[in-house]
């Protein structure tokens, strides 16, 4: 049930940033996308290791995510100058939006950095519904 109430806000802000794509409110879709990547993270994580997260920087639940899976690493990889750029992008969103106002993000990263929100959404789906289709073995 928690999956199913918190895939509903990712699929909201991943739209709602969408629906910004015209508007030259790139750092309000950078924010909502980080928030959906957040979301997404922390799903995974929960359902894969049954942990809650204290710590809730996208770099750190991304490793979270890396460590259950190295196919994270596909969606937003972290290798090369300009993947870390993007990835700060997203990253530093939220911290941007709330304390510098005249940043400009170019479209086409906040384009490419959606569809990579929406690429992981569809993996994540993908995963905890065939994990919460399994039955679980009991370690007793």
């Amino acid at each position: 049930m928690k999956w199913w109430n918190r895939r509903r806000k990712i699929i909201a802000f991943i739209e709602s940033a969408s629906n910004l794509t015209y508007d030259d409110n790139e750092d309000v879709e950078l924010c909502l996308l980080a928030l959906s990547l957040e979301q997404i993270c922390l799903a995974y994580i929960e359902t894969f290791l049954d942990y809650k997260p204290n710590l809730q920087s996208l770099s750190h639940l991304y490793n979270l995510c890396s460590y259950i899976t190295v196919k994270a690493d596909e969606f937003f990889p972290r290798i090369t100058e300009e993947d870390n750029r993007l990835f700060g992008l997203l990253s530093q969103g939220l911290n941007n939006l709330r304390f510098r106002s005249s940043l400009f993000y170019h479209p086409t990263d906040v384009a490419i950095l959606n569809r990579r929100c929406e690429y992981w959404l569809e993996f994540v789906t993908k995963e905890v519904e065939g994990r919460l289709e399994t039955p679980q073995i009991s370690r007793n």
